[in-house]
């Protein structure tokens, strides 16, 4: 490329072939000088590294460009796959405190469900860290059931659950920072 951009250079400062520099040009002709002595101001050498910066320059500039681009996108992205967890993890915990405060629903499916709710929390280990309300204290303490009337007349089991809507609100805001 550097070669294409020196041949620009001096196609643009009327030197194409780089002829000027050569003894038998006839431009030359009449000077009293060797090839290789100065003449005057020696501007083709300048053009021709202004233009190889000013194209550096554009490339540069077009590289970071696509670089902020693409870093936006990968951001999205992230926040996308984590936001989707957390959704994740918020319905397997609701599952999981609706089967506990259930009288009829097995034992055997919240243990189930508790599995899957611990390999999802350590994805999000580092932000787990120092929650004031851990995952273990919500899948061992947390036995606050709401209304089973309500739970039939509207079918939400969003109800039940105290310590565990503690724990993903703290997770969602160190998640987001």
């Amino acid at each position: 490329m550097p070669d294409s951009i020196s041949s620009l250079a001096k196609d643009l400062d009327g030197d194409p072939g780089g002829c000027l520099h050569s003894p038998y040009h006839p431009q030359r002709a009449n000077m009293n000088m060797e090839g290789g002595e100065g003449g005057g101001g020696g501007g083709g050498g300048w053009l021709a590294a202004g233009v190889t910066a000013a194209v550096l320059c554009w490339q540069i500039h077009n590289l970071k460009t696509k670089t902020t681009a693409v870093e936006v996108k990968i951001r999205e992205h992230s926040d996308f796959i984590t936001d989707s967890k957390l959704k994740e993890l918020e319905d397997l915990l609701v599952e999981r405190q609706h089967i506990y405060c259930s009288n009829v629903k097995p034992k055997s499916r919240r243990e189930q469900l508790e599995d899957q709710i611990r390999k999802i929390d350590s994805e999000f280990k580092p932000h787990t860290d120092n929650l004031r309300v851990s995952l273990n204290k919500v899948l061992t303490k947390d036995d606050h059931c709401g209304s089973e009337f309500l739970f039939l007349m509207t079918g939400d089991k969003r109800g039940n659950g105290k310590l565990m809507w503690e724990y993903l609100n703290e997770l969602k805001m160190r998640v987001k920072q």
